[in-house]
């Protein structure tokens, strides 16, 4: 059987799919969604942009990197491009890919390119809905951040502790 599409809007799809595991054919449904970028911009060498909105779903707001929807047939550096000048109104000077995950394998096929925004050229007045902001914060308090759990969400976690972690030691 070929996969089914039980439900589709402008930002998604879910589907039925159908895979033979064993000698069984097992039922599962998997959300269809764009790719995505995370990006780790850096106006300076010790801190990242970090963006506080609020997010619907939750009914809250959040703390989070830059993040956004690669558009039809768009490449995932371009789209990094476009996030940060769109939401920030910064414009950097080097993209580098720094991981690539799938957000959540077990449901969705989407996956997440994370960059690193270095070279800060200019910046422009962005006019923001009202529903976020962005603020330079230090690496040091980005890592408390986290480790008290103020930090919620997994994108942003991963992004900074795998920066930190693993690119600051080298």
């Amino acid at each position: 059987m070929a996969d089914k599409v039980i439900y589709r809007n402008h930002k998604f799809s879910v589907e039925r799919i159908e895979v033979p595991i064993g000698r069984k054919i097992m039922s599962f449904e998997r959300v269809k969604a764009p790719d995505a970028v995370t990006v780790l911009a850096m106006p300076d060498n010790v801190s990242l942009l970090i963006e506080r909105g609020y997010r619907p779903a939750l009914k809250r707001m959040t703390v989070e990197l830059p993040f956004g929807l690669l558009q039809n047939g768009e490449k995932p550096v371009d789209a990094a491009k476009r996030v940060i000048k769109e939401q920030t109104g910064y414009v950097f000077g080097n993209y580098t890919l720094m991981l690539k995950t799938f957000m959540n394998p077990y449901i969705t096929t989407q996956k997440d390119y994370f960059y690193i925004a270095k070279n800060k050229k200019t910046m422009k007045n962005v006019s923001r809905d009202g529903m976020s902001s962005f603020t330079a914060v230090k690496f040091d308090a980005l890592r408390d951040m986290v480790e008290r759990n103020y930090i919620k969400d997994n994108k942003t976690i991963a992004g900074i502790l795998y920066y930190i972690n693993t690119l600051m030691k080298k």
